[in-house]
């Protein structure tokens, strides 16, 4: 069985959910609505650099671990859906992943603050 040492949960993240409406003048706007917020294991050692057309981009990902929700009903196949909160910067969630189907703990990795 996979487990990890309850003391590396230590980073307070909020799972944040985008959500599309259109105001008065038929113009739709996004809203940012938070749906959990909980203490995870955060790692960020993956770099990748990118060339562009005005230089070269280095970004980096972080490897959020965190217990599994089951009180949420998340959609793990469209990570779009989701922002994260961590530090007071807004990420983007390039990936949900449910760690060996167990339900016990879940995966995101985020990159490219907003």
């Amino acid at each position: 069985m996979y487990t990890i040492n309850p003391g590396e949960f230590k980073h307070k993240i909020e799972l944040k959910e985008v959500k599309t409406s259109t105001d008065a003048d038929n113009i739709p706007t996004k809203t940012l609505t938070t749906i959990w917020t909980t203490k995870s294991r955060v790692r960020n050692n993956i770099a990748s650099s990118k060339e562009l057309d005005d230089g070269e981009r280095t970004s980096i990902t972080k490897i959020i671990t965190t217990r599994f929700p089951k009180h949420l009903k998340l959609d793990i196949e469209d990570a779009n859906r989701y922002k994260v909160l961590y530090n007071n910067r807004l990420y983007n969630v390039v990936s949900l992943s449910n760690i060996r189907e167990e339900n016990k703990y879940l995966q995101i990795n985020i990159g490219a603050i907003e």
